[in-house]
């Protein structure tokens, strides 16, 4: 609420709030009612009005226009997390604060967490504090350099996006495989897709008894995608999982509240927050054509399973796709196709591979842009996802990446990594992303080497690594089909 202060004497009434010279026409239209020889008697009365009317004002006013966020963990000790908030703030609204509040929920009977409260860091130190807001944030505008003084992020017109960061550690009492974190805050900017500026909701689930020191997922690319109308977009929030865990994305509804969905605007759902999108549930591919102009909702939830399928928690980004018209056409979706392919490894589609583990192999990919005089940029999030991986690029339009990488022993799975091409248009950059599955088979070992004694008793095999074995010779063992049999040779 905003305070309105009220002074008096026999000729000048003075008010003093932040939100005046926005609404000054709005505090003139009171003027004429004022009756000063009155004005004493009614003080208490004049007061309650300007207060709850201003208070109102003041809630336009200072909306926050919060256009995305994600809350993720990682594991520090035994029941010990640090959390990570991350919110996106379109500049034309008010600032932000300096402290988040989290809030704790489950179902195991537990005490939950109380009074956790993260503080903003410093983005080139975040392990520091930061104050004031204004200050401890980055501009995350899809703006061509030359363009970034003029977003609204520094009192321009183009549309300008901040990123702020918020952490803080939280101690559970035990494990639980059903822990909710979860942040609010008002308010959403106007979108195209939902009705309003309801309350800004985002949360995180855990399972921390499958997995008591589990880390999750984390996003890695651009938050706020600006696009253009009429052109097929690709798009990918490249997902990171450190602990291998495999992946699952869905879109889903928007909330207000652990339990109400925001209301979406008729022809929007949930699944379907823009005409004619689709989402790849393995690789998290976003694909779809706009074709109205604005800001439209969409939420991403990313599940994440360990080996045997058990489901560790969720996480989602609840982001806006921005769509411009624009004169500019964005790189174009179908290049990047995996080209000169070497190494032990298959290729098995235009952006797909299957290896076993300690294979290798080597690919360009080459992108283009329709527009020949852009000037074409990468970013890649496959060092984060391929662990000893390498990629290089030369050229302008088209521009030719080179990735190489080694299957390590351990990381049988399958793994997403994706590519962003920018196409360096100015104002406003056109982006596509290009999402490369690499599926690991792992590798079949029979074990180490043994000595066997006839005095000593048979000798216990153990092979790794798949789930249908076949071992020759049979002669001395005690089974063929077996994943660990007792072996006794004779001599």
């Amino acid at each position: 609420m905003c305070r309105i202060f009220i002074a008096l004497n026999k000729h000048l009434i003075i008010i003093k709030n932040q939100a005046m010279k926005k609404y000054s026409n709005c505090i003139s239209f009171f003027r004429p009612h004022l009756n000063l020889n009155s004005m004493k008697t009614n003080y208490n009365r004049l007061k309650i009005l300007f207060v709850i009317t201003f208070s109102f004002f003041c809630n336009i006013s200072n909306a926050t226009h919060v256009s995305g966020g994600d809350i993720t963990y990682t594991c520090v000790g035994v029941n010990q997390f640090e959390i990570t908030l991350k919110l996106y703030r379109d500049c034309s609204g008010s600032t932000i604060g300096t402290t988040a509040a989290i809030t704790f929920t489950n179902t195991c009977g537990l005490t939950n967490p109380v009074n956790v409260t993260l503080t903003l860091r410093n983005p080139n130190n975040l392990s520091a504090n930061c104050s004031p807001a204004s200050a401890c944030n980055t501009e995350v505008s899809q703006l061509c350099p030359s363009q970034l003084p003029n977003s609204s992020c520094n009192g321009g017109g183009l549309p300008g996006m901040q990123e702020y960061i918020y952490k803080g550690v939280v101690t559970f009492p035990a494990p639980c495989n059903s822990w909710t974190m979860a942040y609010t805050l008002c308010c959403r900017n106007t979108t195209v897709n939902v009705n309003g500026q309801p309350d800004y909701y985002i949360q995180t689930t855990m399972n921390s008894v499958t997995n008591s020191c589990d880390n999750s997922p984390y996003f890695t690319n651009q938050p706020i995608p600006y696009i253009c109308a009429n052109n097929p977009v690709s798009y990918n929030l490249g997902a990171v999982d450190i602990d291998g865990d495999s992946l699952y994305y869905t879109l889903i509804p928007a909330r207000i509240n652990a339990t109400t969905n925001v209301t979406y605007n008729a022809g929007y759902s949930g699944t379907a927050p823009i005409p004619g999108i689709t989402i790849n549930n393995t690789t998290g591919q976003i694909d779809f054509t706009p074709t109205l102009i604005g800001n439209f909702i969409v939420v991403v939830q990313v599940e994440e399973f360990n080996a045997s399928g058990v489901s560790l928690g969720t996480v989602a980004r609840d982001f806006q796709f921005v769509v411009q018209s624009c004169s500019n056409t964005p790189p174009n979706p179908s290049s990047g196709t995996i080209t000169n392919f070497s190494g032990t490894a298959t290729q098995t589609g235009s952006y797909t591979i299957e290896m076993c583990e300690g294979q290798n192999f080597l690919f360009d990919a080459v992108y283009t842009d329709p527009n020949a005089v852009d000037s074409l940029s990468m970013t890649t999030n496959i060092i984060s996802v391929l662990t000893g991986s390498s990629f290089s690029s030369s050229g302008s339009n088209p521009l030719t990446s080179s990735f190489s990488w080694t299957a390590p022993v351990g990381s049988g799975g399958t793994w997403s990594f994706v590519v962003t091409i920018n196409d360096g248009a100015c104002p406003i950059p056109g982006i596509n992303s290009f999402t490369y599955t690499v599926n690991v088979i792992t590798a079949t070992s029979a074990g180490p080497n043994h000595f066997y004694c006839p005095a000593g008793g048979p000798v216990q095999l153990q092979a790794t690594g798949g789930s249908a074995f076949n071992w020759s010779p049979s002669t001395g063992l005690s089974c063929t089909n077996c994943a660990n049999p007792l072996a006794s040779p004779s001599a």
